[in-house]
């Protein structure tokens, strides 16, 4: 053994010390209290508790009633009526006709992952709105999604919007996105009879805003120096046609202007 080794057992060893022994010297009791104090103590002891008492809310009453009783005294007690103020909810659609709400699933589809993300569950609402007095109307879709309401779709009804019949429950359109306002392919999924309804909605409104544009797109093109001398051509043509047939009905009017 080493030198070191041999001096750290001999102390180990050559200490005095029993476990357990003179315990009272190295805990440090608290100081017990004397007879008076612990006499006084009891003397106080009643005011402390009813003042105890009295500062709680909660007093516990004795009585001797029954559970029939009891309840009888609760429900005889007048109830408190709390009157809450009415809160007026503007979602922006005030100034808009509903025309369709239809209960639905909606799906986007994600061109990376090529496959279909659910973005929510809710009522889609179909809404239209008046330019002018007569003016057009623009129509777009509305939905928000079941317990918090929050809005999940939201786009304008244009001309360019693809609309097609996925299946008998099913309807693909595009529209625009709220998370980019990109166009992007999503999914309503229905019931049979409400995917008619949204499909039919849809579509009408489609074909009524491309014959407006076709319509604009006239009024707005100013016609050709050709087409105004073929139209021209065509007037006088038209009215050359009608001397020579009263020429032949009326000959006795030749021969008076020939006189």
């Amino acid at each position: 053994m080493r030198p070191s080794e041999q001096i750290f057992m001999t102390q180990k060893y050559n200490v005095d010390f029993v476990f357990g022994e003179n315990m009272e010297r190295r805990v440090m009791n608290p100081k017990r209290p004397t007879a008076s104090q612990t006499s006084a103590c009891k003397r106080e002891l009643p005011s402390t508790r009813i003042s105890c008492n009295r500062n709680w809310p909660y007093q516990r009453r004795r009585s001797h009633t029954s559970l029939i009783e009891s309840a009888a005294a609760y429900a005889s007690k007048p109830k408190i009526k709390y009157e809450l103020n009415q809160v007026e909810v503007v979602t922006g659609e005030e100034s808009e006709r509903n025309v369709l709400q239809i209960n639905c699933n909606l799906f986007v589809f994600n061109k990376e992952k090529e496959s279909w993300t659910e973005r929510g569950h809710g009522y889609l609402r179909l809404n239209d709105t008046a330019t002018k007095c007569n003016g057009p109307l623009r129509s777009r879709i509305v939905m928000r999604n079941h317990g918090n309401l929050k809005l999940i779709l939201n786009s304008k009804i244009f001309k360019e919007m693809k609309l097609e019949r996925a299946n008998r429950r099913c309807v693909r359109i595009t529209a625009t996105d709220l998370a980019d306002y990109s166009i992007k392919i999503f999914l309503v999924q229905g019931s049979a009879k409400d995917t008619v309804r949204l499909y039919a909605a849809i579509h009408h409104r489609l074909i009524a805003l491309r014959s407006q544009k076709e319509q604009e797109q006239e009024w707005r093109c100013p016609k050709s120096e050709a087409t105004v001398e073929s139209h021209i051509r065509l007037l006088n043509s038209d009215s050359e046609d009608e001397e020579d047939d009263e020429m032949l009905l009326y000959p006795s009017k030749i021969s008076d202007s020939t006189l």
